[in-house]
């Protein structure tokens, strides 16, 4: 006789839904697909997305076109490679090696840059993007090789990428900005784990790059000479440095020969040299003053940079001893300490774009110190909950020992770096600071003819800011103080201001005429004596004066 449980079969049996199956298989799906978004790739493609946006917005028109001659002088001479086939577009007196504008120029030719944009500067600020976004992956992938979790490594690139005084940097056309990469990258493969010798070759590669683009950038040679001691092992470290030396020699000797070749390195008649240009950098430019100075030109631009961003800098400053504890951290935590001191040095120069070099290292000192403070537990002191509380899937344990930390990390972003830093990312990516430089351009297009009644070009005095946009609307422009220091140019002006048709005066070059460099502007201000003003545009910083020079008349013996 058969049993009715033994006779009856499986289909017949009641089913109930295995709901802890369903939930272990939705968390093992979320976990797997937390896993895949968590990935580095992943990671890189978001922080490019955000810092291309953050910086990508308005970067054509903010900040003001007329905020530094330096962003006309690079691209114009990008464009002077495209097309004059020459390295500047008066004498190449050797002020700056010239690899980050031929750099420049080879972005514009790949795509066609000159062509696409009305304004010269736009190309240069859009190869600004580039090097920026460059520098963020780059940033990324250091900052983990320097033994930061994700977490953190993401908010060294938050810092370098959305600090305003950041932004506003990054966007301007400076040769700084073009170096960082490869100095990035020359650090991230100096800490290469591997220690192999291509790693150490291509630092050093990256880092003669980096000083033919800018030369100031040799200062943090002795912070990567020690990050690549910490990245290769004892028995090739010889070696290591020895490849290094040669290679990087190599690459920076391209200056030295380029110099040679036009025989442009030793003093001589009728031509530039290399030597005056360096004992210029190094010694003969005007003195900045004391930081500590309040009415010193190195304070005043100290200033500039604490009112875009009052904390990053500062907070680098307050842990880099904290940072040199951790090995790890030492390189790029003296690569900081290096510049402040340099910054700091009395009666040296202290450029406006220095501050460009100290972001990145600022930012990885301050993640770099958080996020050993966190793992050391220095910030809480409920590690032994790791031993009380049972390990499970989701890691309870270890979210209730780091929540203090974190807790400290959200409430200084959204309590001090947030409202200090919205208002002045949301000026930077909505305002229109190039209003006045349009309208100027369109004046001239419309009021100043390219030629006169005898066919001799009009001679336009301007700043380098619009120089290139001139030149392309088939005006005779000249960079304002060209007419007085460079001999090829005075040449076409016999008469000094005599030969002056128009003058197109900016704030930058009114700030000038008041300081001591004003010998080097007497022509344009002869011209400017003896003109009218025949039109205004904006005003503060932004203001551009149109002035029309008046000749004297001349006899038929041909004096005034």
């Amino acid at each position: 006789m058969s049993n009715a449980k033994t006779d009856a079969s499986p289909a017949s049996q009641p089913t109930s839904t295995d709901w802890a199956g369903l939930g272990g298989t939705f968390i093992r799906f979320w976990q797997r697909f937390a896993r895949r978004m968590w990935s580095d790739p992943v990671i890189i493609v978001g922080l490019l997305l955000v810092a291309g946006l953050v910086h990508g917005l308005q970067m054509t028109v903010t900040p003001s076109l007329l905020t530094t001659d330096d962003e006309g002088t690079y691209v114009a001479q990008a464009w002077a490679i495209l097309y004059k086939g020459a390295l500047a577009h008066y004498t190449y007196w050797m002020d700056h090696p010239p690899g980050g504008w031929i750099q420049m120029a080879g972005w514009a030719w790949l795509t066609h840059a000159f062509d696409r944009y009305d304004s010269a500067i736009a190309v240069g600020r859009e190869f600004m993007l580039v090097a920026t976004l460059a520098s963020v992956a780059l940033l990324y992938l250091l900052a983990k090789r320097l033994g930061m979790n994700k977490f953190f490594s993401i908010g060294a690139v938050a810092l370098f990428a959305l600090s305003p005084l950041a932004v506003y940097t990054h966007r301007l056309t400076f040769l700084d900005n073009i170096a960082i990469p490869w100095v990035l990258a020359a650090f991230l493969l100096a800490a290469s784990p591997r220690n192999r010798l291509a790693a150490v070759i291509g630092s050093a590669v990256c880092f003669g790059v980096a000083v033919l683009t800018k030369e100031t950038i040799l200062v943090v040679l002795p912070a990567l000479l020690w990050q690549l001691r910490q990245g290769t092992h004892p028995r090739t470290r010889r070696m290591s440095y020895f490849l290094w030396s040669v290679f990087a020699g190599c690459v920076g000797f391209i200056y030295i020969l380029m110099a040679i070749v036009k025989n442009e390195l030793l003093p001589g008649p009728g031509h530039v040299d290399l030597l005056y240009a360096i004992r210029w950098q190094l010694f003969d430019r005007a003195s900045s003053g004391s930081f500590f100075d309040p009415t010193s030109a190195a304070s005043v631009i100290v200033h500039s940079w604490v009112r875009l961003d009052p904390w990053l800098i500062g907070l680098a400053v307050a842990l880099a001893l904290p940072a040199m504890l951790r090995r790890q951290l030492r390189p790029v935590a003296l690569a900081f300490v290096i510049q402040i001191a340099v910054m700091l040095r009395p009666g040296g120069y202290l450029p406006q774009p220095y501050v460009i070099a100290l972001i990145p290292f600022a930012a990885l000192i301050v993640a770099g110190a958080v996020g050993a403070l966190w793992n050391s537990g220095l910030l809480n002191r409920f590690h032994l909950l790791r031993n009380q509380i049972p390990r499970t899937g989701f890691s309870y344990a270890q979210v209730l020992v780091q929540a203090p930390a974190l807790a400290i990390v959200a409430v200084f972003g959204l309590v001090i770096a947030v409202p200090q830093w919205s208002p002045r990312l949301h000026d930077l990516m909505t305002d229109d600071r190039n209003v006045s430089v349009r309208q100027t351009m369109e004046w001239v297009e419309t009021h100043i003819p390219t030629k006169k009644g005898d066919a001799s070009p009009v001679h336009i005095l301007v700043s380098d800011a619009m120089w290139v946009d001139l030149k392309r609307l088939g005006y005779a422009p000249d960079w304002y103080f060209k007419v007085d220091l460079d001999p090829a140019v005075k040449a076409n002006y016999p008469q000094g201001w005599q030969d002056v048709d128009y003058v197109i005066f900016t704030n930058e070059m009114n700030e000038i005429a008041k300081s001591d460099s004003k010998a080097d502007m007497t022509t344009t201000l002869a011209s400017r004596k003896h003109g009218t003003l025949v039109a205004k545009f904006g005003s503060l910083s932004e203001t551009i004066w149109i002035y029309q020079v008046h000749k004297p008349l001349r006899t038929s013996s041909g004096t005034g």
